[in-house]
């Protein structure tokens, strides 16, 4: 009686640990599809604006809709780096400040050079375009 009670919890530990596994996969899973939609997403965004600008609309439009496209990227980038840093840190908040405080100091000047190109871009377009 003892054997068939240990096989039999055995047997229940197994079926839970695969229900977990599961879990864990279907979870990972909808993470990677919404991260390959936002991949997709902010590229297509930022082509519409391109091609958005050369009709005649609204300057401070298309500028934010610039600066937004850009913020997207950056934040995407951030989004994507998370996990990584997380496992480098082992969640340990002081690392992953500093770790997180480093790529803003990259990104932030980066950001600005962009946006500033960006929208110098846009802008010419639209001004060539009327």
């Amino acid at each position: 009686i003892r054997q068939v009670e240990l096989l039999t919890y055995s047997e229940m530990k197994r079926q839970n640990d695969l229900e977990n596994q599961k879990e864990k996969e279907e979870e990972n899973n909808k993470r990677n599809i919404e991260i390959a939609a936002i991949a997709i997403f902010i590229p297509s965004f930022f082509f519409f604006i391109m091609y958005i600008s050369k009709k005649p609309i609204n300057k401070k439009a298309i500028e934010v809709l610039g600066v937004l496209s850009l913020l997207m990227v950056f934040e995407f980038v951030t989004l994507i780096t998370h996990p990584f840093v997380e496992k480098i840190t082992n969640d340990s908040p002081i690392f992953m400040l500093l770790i997180l405080v480093a790529m803003g100091f990259v990104l932030v000047p980066l950001h600005h050079k962009l946006e500033h190109w960006v929208k110098g871009k846009i802008l010419y377009r639209n001004n060539k375009a009327k």
